[in-house]
């Protein structure tokens, strides 16, 4: 039996209705996001209060140009 059915759900939904894209976004963890979304993360989703992770990514003021051009829906 192979474990190619039990891939790990990149957009789980952890608290407050935030992904890990979402999570290392906001932390500024630009090789982490890159990481994402290479894995396939989705940049569109949102969180309980209807952010994306670029917006959180902004609230804390670690977005620069590149986040920017990586999240940007």
């Amino acid at each position: 039996s192979s474990n190619d059915d039990h891939k790990i759900n990149i957009d789980l939904v952890g608290e407050g209705g935030k992904t890990l894209l979402m999570l290392v976004a906001e932390g500024g963890y630009i090789s982490m996001v890159e990481h994402f979304l290479d894995m396939g993360a989705n940049r569109d989703l949102k969180d309980n209060k209807g952010k994306t992770a670029l917006d959180l990514a902004r609230e804390r003021g670690n977005s620069n140009e590149y986040l920017e051009e990586l999240l940007k829906v």
